[in-house]
């Protein structure tokens, strides 16, 4: 092995990347492979608190499918201690703000060996940001000025200081998740400035406050090409000024629509290349209601319908509503419907999903007679923050 060049080393090792279980024995092999075994290994981390199993439900869905190396806070400062090699592997960081004093002092210490951060995953689990202490935040908002740091995704905080929007321009990938903010800010001025870096925007919230304080830095957003909105339907009107900031360069757009009880229309977006809505139908087996007029109106790309649907104890026939009136003019020419399964499947499931999908087929068929219609189905293991670029 002595005689093998590093590099060498390095570009078969780079093969494994996140299979952590071989990467972990790579590493115990020889003491050639364990620098590079350890790079890929700590590259990406997760910190959760030390009472992860007391996690609500809901707490727990949002990491579910995430993959990367995780420990509790303590342990990863007890690691780094003994260790302070490897704090210099991490690139991609997702943390749990904690919720006890002890956790809230050792976390500031672990921030603050973490000098290569690029992309920063901050998961409130509901905490307020004024209950965590004065140290802890002032090592948090000192991260976010980072030069490598390029992706921001803040998830479940309440009360966040505004002045952390002030990032945005510097990001390439940002996104907010049932988060609040707390306190003023004057716009920024965007004349004169240069242009922003953000590329990717997620806001899965659908707060009119939320809207009212990222719009003023829209100006400057002239590199946006995909953008993941939560929408019921545009009444606060803050998605669709979005949008039609960002119309000229956007590219791909996902909206995750909810029940979809009222057809939506959108801005003129000339770069649009593709087109995802999202609609969540639980246990009903039907069209939503605002599916048909906000179809009428979309623009001709490429557009994949995904419907959420819950498992049923015993599968009934989607209602039969008919063709959707007008299909004839709509300008849909590519469209793809995945039915996707929100709930664990269980070994009596598989025959009740086939026929599902079967029914839903038959559905779709029926609404949408002459359009061009391919279909998939899928359950969704992934969790939000696995979706998270």
């Amino acid at each position: 092995m002595s005689s093998l060049p590093n590099e060498l080393v390095a570009v078969v090792l780079d093969e494994l990347d996140r299979d952590y279980l071989s990467l972990k024995t790579c590493a115990l092999v020889t003491t050639a492979f364990c620098s590079t075994s350890q790079r890929h290994l700590f590259r990406s981390i997760w910190l959760h608190r030390g009472d992860w199993h007391s996690y609500t439900f809901a707490q727990q869905a949002v990491h579910r499918g995430v993959s990367i190396p995780s420990g509790t806070i303590m342990g990863w400062h007890s690691l780094i201690s003994t260790s302070p090699h490897l704090a210099s592997h991490v690139r991609d960081l997702t943390i749990d703000l904690p919720s006890s004093e002890d956790e809230d002092i050792t976390l500031k210490h672990v921030l603050r060996a973490l000098p290569s951060i690029e992309r920063l995953v901050i998961s409130g689990m509901a905490v307020r940001w004024g209950d965590l202490s004065a140290g802890l935040r002032s090592v948090v908002l000192a991260m976010l000025s980072l030069p490598s740091l390029d992706r921001l995704h803040l998830l479940d905080i309440r009360d966040v200081p505004t002045q952390i929007l002030r990032v945005l321009p510097s990001m390439k990938a940002f996104s907010i998740h049932r988060t609040t903010f707390k306190g003023d800010t004057d716009p920024p001025e965007s004349e004169g400035l240069p242009s922003s870096r953000l590329e990717h925007i997620t806001i899965s919230t659908n707060m009119r406050s939320t809207y009212k304080l990222i719009l003023p830095h829209a100006p400057r957003f002239t590199n946006v090409t995909k953008i993941h909105l939560f929408i019921d339907f545009f009444s606060c009107m803050g998605p669709e000024k979005l949008l039609s900031a960002v119309g000229r360069t956007l590219q791909h757009l996902e909206l995750d629509c909810d029940r979809l009880y009222y057809p939506f229309g959108l801005p003129p977006l000339p770069s649009l290349r593709t087109l995802e809505l999202r609609v969540s139908n639980g246990s009903k087996r039907s069209m939503p209601d605002g599916l048909a007029g906000t179809l009428a109106g979309l623009p001709r790309v490429p557009l994949k319908i995904v419907f959420k649907v819950s498992d049923r104890t015993v599968e009934p026939a989607w209602e039969d509503e008919g063709t959707f009136p007008g299909i004839a003019d709509w300008r849909l020419d590519d469209v793809h419907c995945r039915l996707l399964f929100q709930d664990a499947a269980d070994p009596a499931v598989p025959p009740m999903r086939d026929a599902a999908f079967s029914a839903f087929r038959v559905a779709i068929g029926t609404a949408m007679p002459g359009v061009h219609v391919t279909f998939s189905r899928a359950e969704e293991h992934e969790s939000y923050v696995g979706l998270l670029p």
